[in-house]
């Protein structure tokens, strides 16, 4: 029996509340564990169960705690040493968050939920975990939390199972934006930093951070900043990515108050990504005379716009 799950977005709950809560686990294991005992009562052979956590489990990207740290020494810096130790920490606060998630997910569940077999749980890094396979540290702890045997070495970017006629990946390595390595797909080629790293970082987490500094907004009531704050963390998920403009073309209309704080926000945070070394480094690289759609025409294009935005 394969079972799959993707996208879980952990995160430590600086940048938001965005976590699954853990009874959504127990009815997801409870379903798992019927489906299991369904077969055996049909008259089928259950030889193993394996849990797919299929990338982007852990989001170290998605936290205000970077913004205390230089560029050198944030996920797209020169500072390794210093990179692994910070995300570490971001690490165990995501553990700490989602405590009772972890042990349960980490746990034995044959018992627990009436498995026939103690399911094998197996991990895949997506692109907003990537520096959790970077890191033997990481590695370490993302076992523990999953309930995985630690090997030391890092996980597999992709699933396979011929037996099951399955092939697997979490998706982000046909997304330009999320995936800047070969088309070897070897593990190097997972560890070159994606610009999406940054833009998760220092777009998305960065301006409902921003917003809320601003003196307009802390005269605010409390529940007016709570909401206004809550609707701009969501802007990650806001589909197409199209429609950013117009998302926050309706914030803004929604919090007229605090209009000219949104607007000034939204100015120094582009300013600040593109004055990134990273950032300025990847579109010389990407910026093709030849091509004036490539991907980084089609990034500064929007940020042209947002930053006009007022």
């Amino acid at each position: 029996m394969l079972v799959f799950v993707s996208d879980l977005h952990f995160v430590d709950g600086t940048a938001g509340e965005h976590n699954v809560p853990t009874a959504a686990f127990e009815i997801f294991l409870e379903d798992i564990s019927w489906a299991a005992n369904r077969l055996i009562d049909d008259g089928r052979k259950l030889e193993e169960i394996k849990i797919v956590f299929l990338g982007d489990i852990f989001d170290l990207l998605r936290t205000e705690k970077w913004f205390s740290f230089p560029e050198a020494e944030r996920p797209w810096g020169t500072s390794e040493k210093k990179i692994e130790a910070h995300a570490k920490t971001i690490l165990d606060a995501i553990s700490r968050k989602n405590n009772d998630t972890f042990n349960l997910l980490g746990g034995t569940l044959k018992t627990r939920y009436d498995f026939p077999l103690e399911p094998e749980r197996i991990y895949v890094p997506g692109n907003h975990d990537r520096l959790c396979n970077k890191y033997v540290s990481l590695r370490k702890k993302v076992c523990k939390n999953l309930g995985i045997s630690p090997s030391g070495a890092p996980f597999d970017h992709n699933f396979e199972d011929v037996s099951y006629g399955v092939f697997a990946r979490h998706g982000h390595e046909y997304d330009k934006f999320n995936y800047e390595g070969g088309t070897s797909y070897g593990h190097n080629d997972y560890m070159r930093v994606p610009i999406g790293d940054p833009i998760t970082t220092e777009l998305v987490a960065r301006l409902p951070w921003k917003v809320m500094q601003q003196p307009a907004v802390k005269n605010l009531p409390q529940a007016e900043q709570q909401a206004l704050r809550r609707n701009l963390e969501e802007i990650e998920n806001v589909r197409p990515y199209s429609a950013i403009l117009e998302w926050l073309l309706y914030q803004v209309k929604k919090n007229l108050p605090v209009k000219e704080a949104i607007e000034d926000s939204v100015d120094e945070t582009i300013k600040e990504f593109n004055k990134l070394k990273f950032v300025k480094k990847w579109y010389k690289h990407h910026d093709k005379w030849t091509d004036f759609r490539d991907e980084a025409d089609q990034i500064q294009a929007v940020l042209f716009l947002l930053e006009k935005f007022k």
